[in-house]
């Protein structure tokens, strides 16, 4: 008993870790898009400028 419910939480915890990972993860992506869309809106402004 003691040892299924160590598998289980141990699987928890994996899977927690997994989440968490996929998060952060999405975090840098959406970071990183919304800096490639102002670096996109900046150049375009400039060429409208030129």
């Amino acid at each position: 008993m003691f040892k299924m419910r160590m598998n289980i939480l141990n699987t928890l915890r994996s899977r927690i870790w997994d989440v968490l990972f996929f998060f952060f993860f999405l975090a840098i992506l959406n970071l990183q898009l919304v800096r490639m869309g102002i670096f996109q809106k900046v150049m375009d402004s400039r060429e409208i400028k030129v």
